[in-house]
This record gives C-alpha cells, structure tokens and sequence, in this order.
C-alpha cells in the first residue's frame, strides 16, 4: 500500500490549497486564547495589545529625570559623609578602646595601642604642643602655635593661634594680625598607625582695626607611616562676620622620642585676606 505522505499532517495539511484552511483555523484558536487569558487585552477603540501600556514620551522623561535627580542625590550624599565613613572602614576600627603611646615609635610601631594588644604601660591622653615659623619668599612672614589633646574616650580639644605680618617690598608695614581658633574634637577614626578627628568650635582674627568672632569647623588627621616620619593634615572651615575663613596645612616630620621636627605648607583665606607660607616648626609629644 503506498501512503501518501501529505495525508500524515494534521488537518490534512498538504502543500496545496487546503493549507490555508488550516493556517487560518489555527490563528483563529491563537486569538480565542489570547482574548480568554487577557479579557481586558483589547478595548473598543483600542488597535493594540496593553501587554506594556505606552507612555508619553514627556512622561517618560520626567521619569528619567526623576530618577536622575535621585540618582545624583544619593552619589552627592556617599560623597559629601564618605571622609566620616570612609577613614574607619579603611583602617579597620572597630571600635575598640584606644590607649597612647608616651611618644610616636616608643615600642616600634605607630602611635596608639588597642585593647586586646601585649601588655604595655598605657596612657590615657596625648598631649602635643608646637610651634612654628612661615613665610612666603615675598612679603608676609606668620609665627603660629598649636595645642593639641587627645583622650582614651576619644573627646579632645584642638586650638592654634598665629600671627601674621605682611611688609612692602621696602620694608614698611602693610597689615598685621592674629587668627585662631578652639575647638571641641572628637576621634572618630583609630589604627596603630593612624588617627583621624573632626570637631566644632570658635575662631577669631584680630586687627587693628576691628576684633571679628565666628563659628569653626575642623577636620584633621595624624599617619605614621613608618619610622620615624609623621604626616599630619587639618582642615578648618568658619565664617567671620560676612566672610568666610578656610584654613589649611599639611606637614611632614621626623620624630624622635619626645621632639618632632617638621616642614610643611599652610594656607589661609578669609575673603580680604589670602596667605600661603612654607613652614618650618618643632612639636613635642607628652
């Protein structure tokens, strides 16, 4: 018996004419079974599907705008808390309860030593004074000071003065001044070989003229790098009266047991006033 092997396909579906017939019953039973899953797919009036409704192109771009806007305030959020969140993720402080060293380098390594370390002579404070001379290889020359202190509850204060004295290039007397400020500090941020702190306070600038006062703002941080150098960094930012103080300095020294020796770079501006000195100071460590 020879079969034919067209008559094998459902429906009878061959390559002929009655192809079709079968074509257009199966798009029917497709239809029928997409308007019973989807009663509400198609509406009078309506010439497409709403698998996906279709937005106004305005619509939209108010939506990526919105998310945008979202987007750059969170990135300007991590960004703006990253230097209070970012030093104590780095340098792995867990909060453990931190104890001073007499002087940097005093058994070794770094400055501070954490609970649970060998047994040593602990100190519950850190005191530092310095002093220092700057000038610009112009016209202005500063004489500054600075107190620093530091406790195991990681509360502290932090408070520096200088003078600044600015002549012509024939030696006569331009404008001289003090500014300062104190501040309450705290130690957010604390490793063998590092330390980091910011606190609020007060800073002042006095003239001849007039005697300003306003609030301060300070940000700063002491890495032991290794022996027997030190890097030291503070930021100051304030007001005065309707000007704004920025106050910056970045030093590197050589300790040795209770006396550090240090260069580096200072800069002030207070909207009349703007100054930058190289630096040559002393520090020492009680």
């Amino acid at each position: 018996m020879i079969v034919d092997r067209h008559s094998l396909l459902p429906c009878g579906f061959s390559f002929g004419s009655s192809s079709d017939l079968c074509f257009r019953f199966l798009c029917t039973a497709i239809i029928v079974i997409v308007l019973a899953l989807f009663p509400e797919g198609l509406r009078a009036g309506d010439v497409h599907f709403h698998f996906h409704e279709e937005k106004d192109e305005d619509e939209e771009w108010d939506e990526f705008k919105s998310d945008l806007t979202l987007f750059g305030l969170l990135a300007a959020a991590v960004g703006f808390t990253s230097p209070f969140w970012g030093p104590p993720a780095v340098i792995h402080d867990d909060g453990a309860t931190g104890y001073f060293q007499k002087y940097p380098y005093e058994d070794g390594g770094g400055f501070m030593r954490l609970e649970g370390d060998p047994t040593f002579e602990p100190w519950t404070y850190s005191l530092r004074l310095s002093t220092e001379y700057g000038y610009d290889f112009d016209s202005v020359a500063r004489i500054g000071a600075n107190l620093h202190l530091e406790t195991t509850s990681r509360w502290g204060v932090d408070s520096e003065i200088h003078w600044f004295d600015e002549h012509d290039h024939r030696g006569m007397p331009i404008d001289d001044f003090l500014v300062g400020d104190v501040n309450v500090i705290f130690r957010f941020g604390q490793s063998h070989h590092a330390q980091w702190w910011t606190g609020i306070g007060m800073n002042w600038l006095d003239d001849p003229m007039s005697t300003d006062v306003g609030f301060n703002f300070t940000y700063g941080a002491d890495i032991f790098v290794g022996k027997p150098w030190v890097l030291s960094g503070v930021l100051d930012y304030g007001s005065l009266s309707s000007d704004d103080l920025f106050h910056g300095r970045l030093s590197i020294g050589a300790n040795w047991r209770f006396a550090e020796s240090f260069v580096g770079y200072d800069f002030l501006n207070t909207g009349a006033r703007e100054h930058d000195t190289v630096m040559i100071g002393l520090r020492t460590w009680w």
